[in-house]
């Protein structure tokens, strides 16, 4: 399709959470608006496939959700999505770095994310003479070395890179916007995630546009200017909802681009993920007590969850390896990456695992349009306010993402948030 100059009130580049949330907050102020997505789907990293031989949806990018999140409930009470419990009864699994295997360790390590939230070491971190790294961060903690290296596991698999690659202040930014007591792994859909996306894409008067990636954006008078490979499209205001490392392949033809906004942009890093979803006849971890949660010492970065649905469907564990192995692995091929996993999960599980029905994988590794996954996170030595900074940028223009949220910051709830806002702020400074 060729367009030219096509004019709205809004431009939405990216069609995940954040920019369809953008797109309807403004059409529901009346503006015409208008989403143009690169991929030939919606979704970002929300990405689900039917898979007929297991009857059923599988989530290769987000699943997971917990009853504080608001905003992505009310969407599936909207859309009538079916909410199905995560199962975490039972004991965890933790795999050592010499194939022991022991119940419950992993329970040790709960309160991380506690620790590096207390005022003392938040004070520490915003003091420091040079920016810390989040493996200096621990350091401070004097935690035992067992459960520095599971936390440290647990961090690779969170952010897909180890602490040391990683912004100490940053992560503690990131983390106190996670505002709930709960944990993060609750609920799930029967529809996939992707059951989110379809109901805000069909609340839109204006369908977004696919397979429309946006190579320049300028501004010409009091109108901004994006140019595709169809043509132009020219609008009042526009939000860039496309993570940070796939904003730095746009080109930005504009007066306010500065050397702090290169920074920022420079600052960020996307997670190097691979999720796998397996499915089984039988729930067989359950019959010796486990709840199917494993984390690894070593491999680090590797962790599996129990995550059958409450439908009858084939019992499933979802595993998820991130870091420095998951960019290994990515440059494997597939069958290799099954076998290897399996391997892995055997030693916490023993041979059931190699009775596998199926193996669906997300490898979310330098991802063209998404970057990574979960989420993009500020690197060592980046700007450990970048997201701050970007989520207040902008004239006539506004960056919005799971990045730039101000609570739940790199989930879908946060995108969502982050689409509204970024809008309204746009429509304040307008008058």
């Amino acid at each position: 399709m060729v367009v030219e100059n096509k004019q709205v009130d809004l431009l939405v580049v990216g069609g995940g959470a954040a920019g369809l949330s953008a797109a309807l907050t403004a059409e529901r102020r009346g503006l015409s608006c208008q989403v143009l997505e690169a991929q030939e789907r919606l979704g970002g990293r929300l990405w689900s496939i039917r898979s007929d031989a297991d009857a059923m949806w599988v989530d290769l990018g987000g699943q997971l959700v917990n009853g504080d999140m608001s905003r992505v409930l009310r969407i599936a009470r909207d859309a009538g999505l079916h909410l199905a419990p995560v199962a975490g009864t039972g004991a965890v699994k933790t795999v050592l770095a010499d194939d022991r295997v022991y119940r419950d360790l992993a329970r040790n390590s709960e309160g991380w994310m506690d620790m590096l939230l207390t005022p003392e070491l938040v004070a520490r971190a915003q003091a420091a003479t040079s920016a810390p790294t989040l493996s200096e961060v621990l350091d401070w903690l004097n935690l035992d070395q067992q459960e520095a290296q599971l936390i440290r596991s647990t961090i690779c698999e969170m952010f897909g890179h180890p602490a040391e690659a990683l912004d100490g202040l940053g992560a503690i930014l990131e983390t106190q916007t996670f505002r709930s007591q709960r944990s993060d792994i609750e609920f799930q859909f029967r529809r996939g995630f992707s059951g989110i996306i379809e109901q805000l894409a069909s609340s839109l008067r204006q369908a977004p546009l696919l397979q429309t990636p946006v190579h320049a954006i300028s501004r010409h008078g009091e109108r901004i200017i994006a140019r595709t490979d169809a043509g132009e499209w020219s609008a009042a205001h526009l939000v860039i909802a496309v993570p940070p490392p796939v904003v730095r392949h746009i080109q930005l033809d504009l007066d306010d681009v500065d050397s702090h906004l290169t920074a920022a942009l420079d600052s960020f890093v996307g997670g190097e993920l691979i999720k796998f979803i397996l499915t089984f006849d039988t729930p067989f971890w359950r019959y010796t007590g486990l709840s199917g949660q494993v984390e690894y010492l070593e491999p680090a970065g590797l962790n599996l969850v129990d995550g059958s649905l409450d439908d009858g469907s084939h019992p499933r564990l979802v595993a998820f390896l991130g870091g420095p192995l998951a960019r290994q692995w990515a440059g494997q091929s597939a069958g290799w990456r099954r076998q290897a996993l399996l391997d892995l999960m055997a030693k916490a599980f023993g041979e059931q695992v190699y009775q596998v029905r199926s193996v669906h994988e997300g490898n979310w590794v330098d991802h063209r349009w998404c970057a990574g996954a979960y989420n993009s996170h500020i690197r060592a030595g980046g700007m450990s306010d970048a997201c701050e900074y970007l989520a207040s940028w902008g004239k006539g223009i506004a960056f919005a993402g799971a990045e730039y949220a101000a609570s739940y910051r790199g989930f879908v709830e946060g995108a969502l948030d982050s689409g509204e806002k970024a809008v309204l702020r746009l429509l304040d400074a307008a008058g």
